[in-house]
Order: C-alpha cells, then structure tokens, then sequence
C-alpha cells in the first residue's frame, strides 16, 4: 500500500476533504502542543492543592475566580484592541513568561515559604487553562463551519488528547526522577509550538460567517460590558450558561471526592502526582478511540444536544458507584468515563454550538461563558460541597453521600434538558444562517436570530 493510497483511505475514515486537510492538520498541532502543554502542570497542580489540605479548596477556587473576573476585561480589550493574529500569540507568550516566574521561584524559595508559591500557581493554572483553551476553540469556531464542526472537531480535539496524553506521560514517568518543577521548562517550549502553529492557521485558514470570509481585524463589535449582556439576554446564549453551570459544578463535587480519597489513600506529593498522572493518560487513551472511531459518525448522527447529554448520564451514573465505593480505583475509573465522555462527545458538541454566532460573541461572549461562568461554577460548586457536607448533614439528619446523590441527580436532570433544548436551537440557527447566506441577506445578532425561530 502507498503512502498516497493510505492517506486517501484516512481521509475517507476521517471525514475530511482535501480543501480542509492542511487546516485540519495545523489545527490538531496547535491543539495537541496546547493540552500537552497544559497536562505537564496539572498534575502538578492538582497535587499542590492537596498538599494544602481540602478545607483550603473553596478559597483556592475562590481565587480562581477573583483572578478570572479580573482578567476577563483585560481579554475583551485585547480582541478590540488587535487583530486575531496578534493577540491569540500574545495571550501564549504572556503565559510563558508567567511560567519562567513560577519556575525561579519554585527554584530559589525556601520549602517553608513554598505553600503560599504553591497556592499562587494553582490559581495561575487554572487560569491559564480557561483562557488557553478559550481562545483556541473560539479561532476554531471561526474558521469551521457548523457542518465541518460535527465532522472534524472530534479529530481536531483528538490533537488535544494526543497533546494530553504526551504531557501525562512526562509526568508519570519522570515526576518522581527528574522533580516536577523542571517540567515548567516543557511546557513553555510546548506553547510556543501552539503559537507557532497559530501563525500557519492565519495564513492559511479565512473565518467565515454565512459563507462571508472575516477580514482580520480588531472584533470592535460589543464592549466588555454588552459582551455581558448578550449571554443573558439570549436564550442560546443562557442555555449554553446553564450547561456550563452544571458541569463545572458536578466537575466540583468530583474534585473534592477525590481529593478525600487521594489523600488517604497516597501518602506524598510524588505518589499523588503520578496517580492523578495515570488517570490522565487512561482518559486520553479512551478518548483517542471515541474521536478517532466514534465522534464524528456519532454527533453528526444523534446530533449535538444528545451528544452534550451523554456527559449528565455518565457523572450520575459515576457517583452513584463512587459514592457507595469510595475507592482509589473506583475513582479511577469514573474519572476515566467522565472526562472521555466529555472529551469524546460532550465538548465537541459544545464547541459546534458557536460555529452559528457572530465573531464577537465567539470571542466575548464566549470568554465570558468559558471563564467566568466557568469559574463561578468552581466557586458554587465549592461551597455548595461545603454546605452539603457540613451544617446540612447535621441539620438534615441525613449521610453525606445521600445529599451529594441528590444534588447530582438534580444538577444532571437540568442539564440533560438545557442539552436537549440547545441541539434544537443550534439546528434551527444553522439553518438561518445557511437561508441568509443563500439570499445574501446581512446577518443577524443571536438575539434576532432566535426571535425569528
């Protein structure tokens, strides 16, 4: 066989076209060295958070959050203020430079002073995370339309799971023999490949809209604060709030589960590291075959809101197990299904939702939704966990993991609804943009849009 005939049969597997696959390929680069990137800190970081102890959780998310709020406008403002390929590699190299401060004083500090560096860093990579990956799928969105979205986002995020499972497999093996704060050093050079990767997408890729190419200009359209206003005074926009919402939270509940059973169950920093590092590769390894096999022919089939309700079905079905069995390994394995369900179907989908929006609700709107409703939802999630746990265990005379049950079962009854409800809008949107594009009519805002429905 060929290399020519066995590129033919992939891209006849991969429901991709020819016009498409230089795009394709740069943007599953740009993806895989991205999560790669990202997945050399996490572990990192999820084991710092640890090592404070979980009653300092909420107020790590806490600042989270107060660091989201505060970057956010910050962000609209680089949009207005420059062009796509300008401040997307603006955003990465900011990031790098944050990472050579991290790495010098992870270095030089002594260990007593360290926890207050260590809680820093874990505010700082969750941050990066939103943003990073923010500005990643809204360039996506821009330059896909909603059909090549169904068909190629599942093998665009298989770059990012590729990229995952390369930075969790540094980690795994040479957490415990190199020391982990060296691996700051990967994750910079890794961002810069993104960016480099960026700048062959803007020479080569044109954002779209209906069918009309989006010059590369600063998105003056929409301010901080209409950005805002948007999200709640459309529907659409609300809907995809509502999902948000209910998965950060449940995410929430998850992480505090785990950091119980990790706690007691590992008993360094190292140990930690390594196991939470192996969950990380068993879900990449999962999620390859869904998006290599399964999400394309599956989201293009049962259709977006389906594909976004798979996730709720899985996380209640998970913590039913989980919260019966509260074990290392049973955790291992939720983790495992929950995130492949939303790696694999759930965010695909999701991200499909925006290829029928206007440019500045791409990159405003949806930053605000990816980052402050995301982080939010960490900080409700937070201290809803803590009320549960606490004073309504005694009030309500009731075990922990009944009121968890029952707060996850209202959480995914919602969700699966708001899931539903989006894939039927996205449709309809799609199509009125397909019926503007055929009459080349000037398009609409979101709200019109859905009024028109």
């Amino acid at each position: 066989m060929t290399v020519r005939s066995v590129a033919a049969w992939l891209k006849r597997a991969l429901a991709v076209r020819d016009d498409e696959v230089r795009t394709v390929a740069w943007a599953f680069v740009y993806f895989f060295c991205l999560m790669a990137g990202y997945y050399v800190l996490r572990s990192l970081r999820d084991a710092m958070g640890v090592a404070g102890g979980v009653k300092q959780l909420p107020w790590l998310f806490m600042g989270t959050f107060i660091a989201t709020t505060a970057c956010t406008p910050l962000f609209s403002l680089l949009v207005s203020r420059f062009t796509r390929s300008r401040f997307i590699p603006f955003v990465y190299r900011f990031f790098q430079i944050n990472l050579a401060v991290f790495f010098v004083l992870f270095r030089f500090i002594s260990d007593g002073d360290r926890v207050y560096i260590a809680r820093a860093f874990f505010i700082w990579t969750s941050v990066f995370n939103l943003f990073a990956v923010t500005v990643f799928w809204s360039f996506m969105a821009d330059i896909f339309s909603s059909e090549q979205g169904k068909r190629l986002f599942g093998l665009v995020g298989l770059g990012g799971t590729l990229g995952a499972l390369s930075g969790a497999y540094f980690n795994s093996k040479l957490a415990e023999i190199l020391g982990v704060v060296n691996l700051l050093i990967v994750s910079g050079v890794l961002l810069e490949l993104g960016v480099q990767s960026v700048n062959q997408l803007v020479r080569i890729a044109r954002p779209r809209v209906a069918n009309v190419i989006i010059p590369d200009r600063p998105i003056t359209a929409g301010g901080v604060w209409e950005a805002l206003v948007r999200v709640f005074y459309s529907p659409y926009l609300l809907g995809i709030c509502v999902c948000m919402l209910m998965y950060t939270v449940s995410t929430t509940f998850l992480y505090f589960e785990q950091a119980k059973i990790v706690k007691a169950a590992f008993a360094t920093d190292e140990s930690r590291t390594a196991f939470l590092a192996r969950i990380d590769f068993e879900i990449s390894r999962v999620t390859i075959v869904m998006q290599l096999f399964l999400t394309a022919r599956v989201v293009s089939f049962i259709g977006v809101g389906a594909s976004m309700a798979f996730v709720p079905i899985v996380t209640l079905g998970g913590f039913i197990v989980l919260l019966r069995h509260p074990t290392a390994n049973v955790l291992y394995w939720f983790q495992v299904a929950k995130n492949a369900a939303n790696y694999g179907l759930g965010r695909p989908a999701r991200e499909v939702l925006y290829t029928v929006v206007r440019p500045e609700e791409k990159y405003k709107s949806k930053t605000f939704i990816d980052t402050f409703v995301f982080r939010g939802g960490d900080v409700v999630g937070a201290w809803t966990y803590k009320l549960v746990t606490e004073p309504l265990v005694v009030l309500l005379a009731m075990p922990a993991g009944t009121l968890i049950g029952v707060s996850v079962g209202a959480m995914s009854a919602v969700w699966i609804g708001y899931a539903a409800w989006l894939g039927r809008k996205q449709r309809a949107l799609a199509q009125l943009r397909s019926d503007e594009a055929a009459a080349a009519a000037p398009l609409t805002s979101v709200p019109q849009a859905v009024a028109a429905i």
